[in-house]
């Protein structure tokens, strides 16, 4: 089996693959974005060394000899658990996914319950909230025997191929953002990729708990459908964001930071028709 992990700021990914079950030493570092080639040495992975690679490049393959053994899910979690960083509460999600136990202080959640056929197209990470988390890891235990990779694609390209080719479009959508539609059933739907129950989706156990959670949310609309379901309007968020400094190093970019792609060529299942999953800001 192999394992990796793979992590990211905003545009940017971090992807550790076949890495020792004790320490992380004789790493080569492969910048998948600018030479697949090359490599560089690293060894060590604390919280520093960490936002620095992040930092200083947009996509890492890290690689340790081939004897090595692969991680388990253990170690991943302890691995994440040793980085230190600021817990992420996950509210807001699509994907019905199932939580692993493990002995770390972290969570650690399948990444799709939905079979494998079905479409999950490029998207960031819970961009339909407000405050998508900064960082995102990935660990793989069991590799599939054909396909299966995690695609990663640069969306400050992504920005500049839409706006050069889409000027209106970019500029509206700069202007207003993105509000996203969902109907979500009371329980996971593990047929649909985008299937999580509302009580999973904002954590909470019971409806009254639900709308208070939801009422807080300044612009977002909800409607309780007549079958137990939830039709959720997002408030507009921020669907092109400006990447500025990150960790001293300048960047100074437009990101295609959104889920308009994913909503509009994913959000279909048994409640959702993703003609309809996503909008302007103003509502166009």
């Amino acid at each position: 089996s192999v394992s990796f992990l793979m992590a990211g700021v905003t545009d940017r990914r971090l992807l550790c693959h076949k890495i020792p079950r004790t320490t992380i030493n004789n790493m080569r570092i492969t910048r998948i974005f600018e030479d697949i080639q090359g490599h560089e040495s690293q060894s060590g992975l604390s919280q520093d060394t960490f936002v620095e690679l992040l930092a200083r490049h947009k996509a890492l393959l890290l690689r340790s000899d081939e004897d090595q053994d692969p991680w388990s899910v253990d170690d991943f979690a302890q691995t994440i658990e040793g980085l230190q960083l600021a817990r992420y509460e996950y509210v807001g999600g699509a994907a019905p996914r199932r939580l692993i136990p493990v002995k770390a202080s972290v969570e650690v959640f399948t990444a799709n319950e939905a079979p494998p056929d079905q479409l999950i197209p490029f998207h960031h990470e819970l961009a339909q909230v407000a405050d998508p988390p900064q960082y995102i890891f990935f660990f793989c235990d069991l590799p599939s025997d054909t396909g299966g990779e995690t695609a990663l694609i640069d969306s400050t390209l992504v920005y500049r191929f839409v706006a050069d080719n889409y000027p209106e479009f970019m500029e509206k959508l700069k202007a207003h953002g993105a509000r996203y539609k969902r109907t979500l059933p009371a329980e996971d739907d593990k047929e649909s990729p985008i299937g999580r129950s509302f009580y999973n989706a904002y954590q909470v156990d019971n409806k009254i708990d639900l709308e208070r959670k939801l009422d807080k949310i300044a612009g977002l609309e909800y409607e309780w459908q007549p079958e137990g379901s939830l039709t959720v309007i997002t408030e507009p968020i921020p669907a092109v964001r400006m990447i500025e400094q990150q960790h001293d190093h300048a960047i100074y970019q437009w990101t295609f930071h959104n889920s308009v792609i994913a909503a509009f060529l994913g959000w279909q299942d048994s409640r959702n028709d993703r003609m309809n999953a996503v909008c302007f800001g103003n509502n166009d």
